[in-house]
């Protein structure tokens, strides 16, 4: 079960997701201790390591944001290794109420490739009020400039030297740790992972908020491949060796939809 909600549940997220994702069905004693070790011993996040934090600045007091997908923060990331359809850069979006997150590949970073991104995260998220990027050449250009004033989309600009003014940017990180993890299993091409990727990060609770942004945009938690199984585990009248036929099939279908 540890490896199971670390590796699919968690996507390799760390301790204190894969603790979330395994005890809101599973207990057993010493449990806590157990998953820690194991996840600080796991052979694949070991090998890709963790970024050390600079040193943090102190906080600030920001503005609450009570309607969701009405400030999105969007942001480019590249290049990265080409994929067999030749994408090789990440357009990233993330709500600023919820932290629901979304990543369109792209093939390069011109106006128009900004543009067709941006058209198909707000048909996910809606039209925000509020869009803010950094000064890249791609955000500032007059065509992408002139396709949001169009719309009356509020844009905000981050600090030209301190990108990390842009929320998007931790996410970042993230992803790109999530993905190397899953290429070192399933193969270098990430545009294949990228769904599972995105698909754990909408299921474990956010730091800042102390939901899932599943919960905060549709009202429930997605369903996971642990709470099928904690389903068909608690059903009545239901044998052994279902179960355990149960959980074959499914981590073969997971593999599948990867492959």
């Amino acid at each position: 079960m540890m490896t199971y909600c670390h590796e699919r549940a968690a996507s390799h997220l760390g301790i204190a997701k894969t603790k979330d994702a395994l005890f809101k069905t599973f207990y057993w004693p010493n449990c806590y201790r157990k998953v820690e070790a194991f996840v600080k011993s796991y052979d694949l996040c070991q090998r890709v390591g963790k970024p050390q934090d600079k040193k943090k600045a102190p906080l600030k007091l920001v503005p609450v944001i009570t309607e969701i997908f009405s400030k999105i923060n969007v942001d480019a990331v590249g290049p990265l290794p080409v994929t067999p359809s030749g994408n090789k850069y990440l357009i990233t979006a993330v709500c600023m109420s919820s932290k629901y997150p979304d990543a369109i590949p792209v093939e390069n970073l011109k106006s128009t490739s900004i543009i067709d991104a941006l058209l198909q995260v707000f048909s996910r998220m809606g039209f925000p009020k509020e869009l803010q990027t950094d000064q890249g050449t791609s955000f500032t250009s007059a065509l992408t400039t002139e396709f949001l004033e169009r719309f009356g989309i509020k844009v905000v600009r981050s600090s030209v030297y301190h990108p990390q003014s842009n929320p998007v940017e931790r996410m970042h990180r993230t992803l790109k740790r999530i993905l190397r993890v899953l290429c070192l299993e399933s193969g270098p091409d990430w545009e294949k992972i990228l769904p599972q990727a995105l698909f754990a990060l909408r299921t474990v609770t956010h730091d800042s908020t102390g939901f899932t942004p599943a919960e905060l945009v549709h009202g429930r938690n997605l369903k996971t491949p642990v709470t099928l199984l904690y389903d068909k585990l608690t059903e009545e009248d239901q044998e052994e060796d279902c179960v355990v036929n149960y959980v074959f099939e499914l981590m073969n279908r997971m593999e599948n939809v990867k492959s």
